[in-house]
């Protein structure tokens, strides 16, 4: 059982890609992969978290890991999210080449921009301003509440 486990840890997945669905496959079917039309959304929605252990790679600057280790980040934003459910965010900082950390996932909310942010941003580690400032123009904002950050370095 230990293997089992410790192997589907080592499948990351990357926005909109099915890394590892060829194992997936064999162990347990997936649920079906979400699909996002801007047009579609005018409420947040709840994606669906995965059952096997599988991990979400992202870049982070160094800012925003001291906000997760002073414990005043429990979100993490995006413009986009991965089709496959996912139950870990493993953290990549691009500068160092290294890796920083990695929390669980709660959950991920989807929808309007403004509506997300208003929802989350209280956790947020950071101001609406800045988060309206990232999002830009997109009309579908991305947040996923973590748990348990544990720092690698």
């Amino acid at each position: 059982m230990n293997k089992v486990l410790l192997l589907s840890c080592c499948f990351f997945v990357g926005c909109g890609a099915s890394s590892g669905s060829h194992w997936q496959e064999k162990t347990k079917p997936s649920p079906p992969s979400v699909v996002i039309k801007e047009a579609e959304i005018s409420e947040i929605k709840y994606i669906p978290k995965g059952e096997v252990p599988r991990a979400y790679l992202l870049s982070i600057y160094d800012e925003v890991i001291d906000i997760y280790l002073a414990g005043k980040k429990f979100y993490e934003y995006r413009k986009s999210f991965p089709r496959d459910p996912v139950t870990h965010i493993v953290f990549f900082n691009t500068k160092t080449q290294s890796l920083i950390g990695y929390a669980k996932i709660v959950e991920t909310l989807m929808g309007p921009t403004d509506d997300v942010i208003t929802k989350t941003v209280h956790r947020s580690g950071v101001s609406a301003k800045a988060l309206k400032g990232y999002y830009g123009d997109k009309k579908i904002a991305f947040a996923t509440e973590v748990e348990g950050f544990v720092s690698l370095s």
